[in-house]
């Protein structure tokens, strides 16, 4: 009953054209649930036809790449100190418990106060990729194959592990745009250098992916808090 009353006060503080913002996001997500029913890699092609020539503009990122001041690290720091090297590949696991994330469809994932599992937010920390960008830049810096291999076997295998909408990695606009902006990055350090082009096509195609989600499900109205500002950003970043 208090959970109905919540709504209900929740809703008496909207206005009119949010509610049916919301009405049409619940829409969305009912044909969202039947368009990826079956799950599907989000590098192995892209979801809407129309952004096919979509491209990245990565110009647009304005790095100095000619800054000598850098840091190589294989390492990342996670939310509560857990060991990197002993998660970086477990994308789903819950670390406050041994249990793990479920690879349900994402709009099915209850996570919050789940303290059966653990807190979604650690869980998050590893799937924003910011070992990604490290990896990428690492191999543009010194050309060691050992940083881009690394990067090959944890980019492929969280693809494998994480179809578009299923599981916990899938469960917030914000997460997306957090992973999309380090996939942008990632693309420019191996765009820079020897890199087959099979990568680099995944990358993009996987960006574009989300990007398109990132642009149907962005935060307004009441919604629109910090979320929006990171959400926004990576829109900067194309080109036709």
């Amino acid at each position: 009953m208090s959970k109905i009353k919540w709504y209900f006060n929740r809703l008496k503080t909207m206005q009119l054209n949010e509610i049916i913002w919301r009405f049409l996001q619940a829409l969305l997500q009912l044909k969202e649930r039947l368009l990826f029913n079956k799950k599907k890699e989000i590098i192995n092609f892209v979801f809407y036809k129309k952004l096919k020539k979509l491209k990245i503009n990565i110009e647009k990122l304005s790095l100095n790449i000619e800054n000598k001041d850098y840091l190589i690290s294989d390492n990342i720091d996670l939310l509560g100190n857990y060991n990197y090297e002993k998660y970086k590949m477990n994308w789903h696991a819950g670390f406050q418990t041994e249990n793990s994330w479920p690879l349900y469809f994402s709009y099915s994932i209850q996570y919050k106060d789940k303290d059966t599992i653990g807190d979604a937010r650690t869980n998050w920390e590893l799937n924003r990729h910011y070992q990604f960008v490290i990896l990428a830049k690492n191999y543009f810096i010194t050309k060691n194959k050992k940083y881009l291999n690394e990067f090959k076997k944890l980019f492929y295998d969280w693809n494998k592990n994480n179809p578009f909408l299923y599981g916990i990695s899938w469960t917030s606009v914000m997460e997306i745009a957090l992973r999309t902006n380090n996939w942008i990055y990632s693309y420019y350090f191996l765009n820079n250098s020897s890199c087959e082009q099979k990568l680099l096509k995944d990358l993009e195609t996987g960006i574009i992916n989300m990007t398109e989600y990132i642009y149907k499900h962005y935060s307004r109205f009441s919604s629109a808090n910090n979320h929006l500002i990171i959400e926004a950003y990576v829109f900067k970043y194309f080109k036709y």
